[in-house]
């Protein structure tokens, strides 16, 4: 197994083990999280303070975004890891996919709260742009490095086999 096979598993593992626990939380508490006070609710409370969408002000659109990573990608996700790991063909074009994909949704999700001016943030400081912006990282940046893999994989594959021919 290759250290790119290697740091994407890791990926694939910490993206699911965060929709099984955060996100499916939060799915399964979105109409009464401000009632709770464990440590889940508070971390939502936290976030909240870079988008209140994941707190207090939940609308369809987060609602949506969460249920697809939560019941769509993570299955995609979690077939992509026995790809990787018995090295079945289909896997390139599904990390592909599936990276190109996730990396697209969060770019949405910063799009769609910048175009509103952020109107989620209570307060626009340095702190608020942090909790916004940092833990969403690790989905674009980790998705990024899925797709460019798969990328490299393809067209090395695609030159091989046109020298061949």
């Amino acid at each position: 197994m290759t250290r790119s096979d290697k740091i994407a598993l890791a990926h694939i593992v910490f993206f699911c083990s965060v929709a099984f626990t955060f996100e499916l939380y939060w799915l399964i508490h979105v109409h009464d999280i401000t009632r709770h006070d464990d440590v889940f609710a508070r971390a939502f409370g936290f976030y909240g303070r870079g988008d209140r969408g994941y707190y207090d002000q939940i609308s369809g659109f987060e609602y949506a975004l969460e249920f697809i990573q939560v019941f769509i990608t993570v299955p995609a996700y979690m077939l992509l890891f026995y790809a990787i790991i018995n090295r079945l063909p289909f896997r390139w074009p599904l990390q592909l996919c599936v990276g190109a994909y996730v990396a697209y949704s969060v770019t949405l999700y910063f799009i769609a709260k910048t175009s509103t001016d952020y109107a989620q943030m209570p307060t626009h400081d340095l702190s608020s742009f942090l909790i916004f912006y940092l833990p969403n990282l690790p989905w674009f940046t980790g998705n990024i490095f899925l797709a460019i893999e798969a990328s490299r994989a393809m067209i090395g594959a695609i030159r091989q086999r046109e020298r061949e021919a």
